[in-house]
């Protein structure tokens, strides 16, 4: 089976998140699309982080009405610790699933800056590597150059103007968020005071 890697904070999750994974089982590429939430994201320490626990439980929700035939959730990054890279996850992943191959699928912003990525190199023939297009400005040499020799592929879905910063800071100034994450995770921030 090839599963398609969507890895992240997810602090929430949002429609966006769903409709990139649905876009990706769409392309014919993966047999079924994984979130992994990440345990606490390099640069991402700030006091908005939900706890894994709660953003692993607004992934489940997220996805609880989709075949977890189609799209599935991993919690493989847990016990990780804080300084972890997607290489080891991803090698502790294929553990758990020996008999597949995995693909990563990135945002396009994240291309421009993979040749820095911890172990860049060994991804090549190992895990695949997919971008989705995301409007992130002009594309530039080192992104063609990063594509090119990374064998990233491309990924379209259609562009949605969410993000969980701004869902955050939604919350926290007391306005909608209905539409921008699904009814269970909206009941559930509010439930459990997340964000506010």
């Amino acid at each position: 089976m090839k599963i398609g890697i969507i890895s992240g904070s997810f602090n929430p999750i949002h429609v966006g998140h769903l409709i990139m994974a649905v876009s990706a089982y769409n392309s014919g590429e993966f047999d079924k699309i994984l979130f992994v939430i990440s345990n606490n994201p390099a640069k991402k320490n700030h006091p908005d982080m939900a706890a894994f626990s709660d953003r692993a439980e607004m992934v489940k929700l997220s996805i609880e009405d989709i075949s977890n035939d189609m799209i599935d959730y991993s919690t493989v990054e847990e016990d990780m610790g804080s300084s972890n890279y997607t290489f080891n996850m991803l090698e502790k992943l294929q553990k758990e699933y020996p008999d597949d191959k995995l693909s990563l699928i990135l945002g396009q912003d994240v291309v421009y800056k993979f040749n820095r990525w911890y172990k860049a190199r060994e991804y090549n023939g190992k895990y695949s590597l997919y971008y989705v297009e995301r409007p992130c400005g002009v594309v530039s040499k080192i992104f063609n150059d990063n594509v090119k020799n990374f064998g990233f592929k491309q990924l379209s879905m259609p562009h949605i103007d969410i993000s969980s910063i701004s869902i955050r800071k939604s919350v926290k100034e007391a306005k909608n968020i209905k539409f921008s994450v699904t009814d269970k995770v909206l009941e559930y921030i509010k439930s459990q005071r997340l964000y506010l």
